[in-house]
Parts: structure tokens; sequence; C-alpha cells
């Protein structure tokens, strides 16, 4: 018995090529994603962008413009449109005495994504910017007229700001600590310099590579413990951390003896929480900056190669990866690589040689699949099975949902769906969503499935006669509605079928003798369930 109610009712554009490199990326899907590459204004008019810092918050991407004698500028690029909405001029900063540098050089740009701030490093100085008010609200100077200021970097959850600087002929590094709130500052000496420093708020510390080993530095003590990842000197090398699971990702491009590239690079690998190298691993490339994207895994990196083109690597950390040519140009300087988390968007400012920067976009294939079909009979009480279409990938995850009449039914989400007498005379269909690592989901559904109505009338028949052998017994089938309903007999004796016998009346013979006799009238009308009922018995003497 079934209940009369239904509780449950309720990128790959012209000139851009993918491959695989030796390390880094990839989905866990065979398919690599396809890439597009475009390119967008970053509000240089001179061609020299030294550094990015993108605010995932408010979605624009802060770009340090400068060339000498002209004096820097820091630039905000909406990343939803690609439109400059912002341009601060920054001061020249003092010229540093000794350091054989011009003010006009800035260095580096962060983004407190908290307090809305952007600071630049400049000179050896740091100015604070309003995003709000896109103005100079603040210029920090730093200590060390001879120190040669390198990057920012920032703890949005402390609200401090680090600025990493070298005295080159001491061999001396420095790390400054501003406070965001009040501006107030300390510093830092190390007996060796620093490069790239980035931040891992969960455990307070900033990473800086120094030469042969990644620098943890206490966010509080100031004080420092290496790590070692290379024999080789890679003072010159970036890094970044997954603030999810506190990796460090260190990369090092090769050099000769005369600082030129040889167009191959290291990645390490860093346990952040115990400070210990967990694996290096080996890439073709001069790599010059790394991002990671820290609610995906996935690694973003820009490298040059000897024909003078600019190609980045996008995938999860320690795999091969897909590898995008995103340009050729003249001469290739060092590139910076930001994430836009948003859009999953690769965003690459060229350090010299372009006023236009470059998004590389993923434009990940669909899965494909064929119109799924239903099977089972169309009527109250039976099973529905359904049987999804063909897919590409094969391996796709299929997930099932049961409508009626347009509208999903509660709970309906398996293979098979039984039937209920209040579904009488409804559509049923069902979708069917394909789902595959590294392609987009799709869903298809199946044809209409019409519910046969019920007869409201269906009496039980009665046998009418003697019951004598010889005698000729009828039966009497009473009102089957909505008429016309086409009615079919089956007499049967000790419930087998006798043969031949499929008229509305029937003679009872010597085999019938002692037995017991029915008969069975099935009532069918099309688009309606059909219905046997069987009279009661009947022994004839």
């Amino acid at each position: 018995m079934f209940p009369l109610t239904r509780s449950n009712v309720a990128l790959l554009a012209i000139g851009v090529v993918t491959t695989l490199a030796t390390f880094n990326v990839a989905l866990t899907s065979s398919a690599a994603p396809v890439y597009k590459v475009s390119t967008f204004a970053t509000g240089s008019t001179f061609g020299w962008s030294t550094s990015l810092a993108i605010d995932n918050k408010t979605g624009i991407a802060w770009i340090g413009n400068y060339e000498d004698g002209h004096g820097p500028t820091v630039t905000g690029v909406r990343l939803s449109d690609k439109k400059v909405v912002a341009s601060v001029s920054v001061g020249m900063g003092p010229t540093l005495n000794g350091g054989g540098q011009d003010g006009s050089d800035l260095q580096s740009v962060a983004v407190n994504e908290t307090t809305g701030e952007v600071y630049a490093l400049s000179g050896n100085n740091v100015y604070q910017i309003s995003e709000s008010s896109s103005a100079v609200t603040a210029d920090i100077s730093l200590p060390g007229a001879t120190a040669y200021p390198n990057h920012l970097a920032i703890d949005a959850t402390s609200n401090k700001i680090f600025a990493s600087a070298n005295d080159y002929q001491a061999n001396t590094g420095f790390l400054t600590t501003i406070d965001g709130s009040t501006l107030a500052q300390s510093t830092t000496s190390y007996p060796e310099m620093i490069g790239d420093i980035t931040v891992d708020p969960g455990v307070q510390t900033v990473w800086a590579t120094s030469d042969g080993k990644a620098l943890a530095i206490n966010e509080n003590t100031g004080v420092a413990n290496g790590v070692v990842t290379s024999t080789q000197e890679t003072m010159f090398s970036t890094l970044a951390v997954n603030s999810t699971n506190h990796q460090v990702i260190v990369i090092q491009a090769n050099l000769d003896a005369n600082y030129n590239p040889l167009y191959t690079s290291e990645e390490f690998l860093i346990d952040g929480t115990t400070q210990t190298l967990t694996s290096s691993l080996s890439a073709a490339g001069d790599y010059s900056s790394v991002a990671v994207d820290s609610s995906t895994g996935t690694l973003y990196t820009v490298y040059a190669t000897p024909q003078n083109t600019i190609e980045t690597v996008i995938g999860p950390v320690g795999h091969p990866g897909t590898v995008v040519n995103v340009a050729s140009v003249s001469f290739v300087e060092e590139d910076i690589v930001g994430i836009d988390t948003a859009s999953k968007e690769a965003i690459i400012v060229r350090q010299a040689g372009a006023i236009d920067a470059y998004a590389v976009s993923p434009t990940i294939q669909s899965v494909t699949m064929t119109t799924p079909a239903v099977t089972g009979s169309p009527n109250a009480g039976a099973v529905l099975t359904a049987h999804p279409g063909l897919t590409t990938p094969q391996y796709a995850a299929l997930s099932y949902s049961w409508f009626l009449s347009g509208r999903p039914i509660a709970g309906a989400t398996a293979r098979t769906f039984r039937v209920l007498p209040v579904d009488a005379g409804k559509m049923i269909t069902v979708r069917v969503t394909a789902t595959a690592a590294g392609y987009q989901p799709v869903t298809r559904s199946s044809a209409n499935l019409t519910i046969n109505r019920l007869l409201t009338g269906s009496p039980t028949p009665t046998i009418v006669g003697t019951g004598r052998v010889g005698a000729r017994e009828s039966v009497r089938v009473g009102s089957w509605k909505p008429a016309p309903v086409k009615l079919n007999y089956q007499w049967k004796r000790a419930g087998a079928n006798i043969a031949g016998a499929t008229g509305s009346s029937y003679v009872l013979t010597k085999k019938d003798l002692h037995k017991s006799i029915t008969v069975t009238v099935m009532g069918s009308k099309p688009g309606f369930t059909t219905v046997s009922r069987t009279s009661k018995t009947v022994v004839p003497r």
C-alpha cells in the first residue's frame, strides 16, 4: 500500500601555448585547464613597473611605477574591468648617500586588506596611501642612509608593516617593523643580506630569502632562524606563503658567476610550522616571482626563457602544472605575478619595457553528457530508474534530482524513484549533473514521462450462476469509470489460467469439480493505469 499524500514533495587564445612544466600546478583531473591571455594598462607612462600588490577585498591591483627623473607613482587598477581608478605620486624621496640609488626608484608596494592602506617603498621612505582617498597620508623615513631598500610585507592581523633593506658594502641586512596604527618603528640588523620577504600571520613569522637559506624571523623579537635551501647564492630568489597550511615556497633562479641567468631554477618547500625543509625540485626557466592562493593551494609563478618569452605556470604546489606562454618581448627583466582570487586570474606586471600588464584567465571546458533516459512503468507503485548519458571525461561523478511537473521533489536524489498514487497524471523528469575536477559541471534533463492516471471506478467482479458442472457461469463486472473502459477476462481453476476461457462467461466442466474457480477482470484505458480485479471463489459441485 502507498500513502495518498507525498510528505516530501516540496584559455586558449591565438599564440598562447600550454604544456606541462616540471614543477608547480595541476588539477586532479587528467585534462589541463586552458588559459587566455589579455593585456591591460597599468597607468605607467614610461614603461617601468617595479612592484604589484593586489587587494582582493576591494578587487584593486596596486602597481608601483617609476622613471628616473620623473618620480614614482602608484596606480590602482580595478580588476573586474581592468580600468585605472587611481594614480598617486609618492614623491621622489631622498637620494641614498653611498647607496648609489636615485630617490625615484620605487622598490615595493604592499596593501593591508584590513585597514585599506597601501604602502609604497621608495628611496628610504615608506609612503602610506589611503585607498579611499587615493592620497599619501604619511611619509615614514627609514633609518640607515646607506641601506638599499628591497621589499615590503604586511601582517594585516597585527597591523605591522615590514621593510627590508641591505647595506651591500657591509654585507648587512635590515628589517624595519612599523606599527600601522602609531607609525612607530624599530629596526633589526642581520649579519647577512635579505632578499624577498613575505609574512605568515598565523605563526607571526616574516620569511625572507638570504644567501643559501630562508630566514624565519619572529615578528615580535626579530630573532631569525635560517632554513638551509641551497649551497648557491639565493638572496635573489623569491618566496610565498600558504597561510592555510603554513607551507613556504622558495624559488631560486640560478645564476652564473657573473650573475647572468642560467635559465634554470630550484623550488624549495618548507614546513613553516616546524621550519624545516621538506623537498626541493628543479625546473627550466629563469623564475622571478611567485604567489600562492591559500584558499586552493594553487601556485602561480612567472619566468623568462632564453628566447625572450614570458611564461607563467599555474597549479598545485609541488606538482607538474600548466605552462602558459604569456608574451614574446624584445628583452626580459624580472616580472611580478599576483593573484586575483575572485577570478583566479594571474596578474603579471613587467618590470621594464611595457606600459601594459597581462591577465592570464582560466577558461576551463565543461563536462559533456548526452541526454539521460528514464526506464520503468509509468504507474503508481512502479520504480523508475535514471540512465545517465555518456560523459566526457568518463570518470565524471553523477548526481540526480527528480522533478514532478517541473518542481523538484524533496529528497528524491537517488538514481531510482518510486511512483506514488498522488503522482498520477503528472510529468516526471530526472536531471543528471556530471562533475569532474578541472571541468565545469554540466546538467542534462531526461524527456518528460507522464504518469498514468487512476481509474475512478474498478469494482470487484461477481460470478453469477448455479455452480454446477455443465452450467454456464457469467460475470457481473459493475461500473468501471471513467467510461469507456476496455475489459478483458481470464477464468482460473485453482489459481491457474484456464486455456481459452477469456470471455465474459464460462461453462463449468468435470475438471472444475471441487476446484476453486475465479475470474479476473482487467480494465484498461489509454493514459490510465491498467487495473485487475478478481472475484470471490466458486467451487462447482
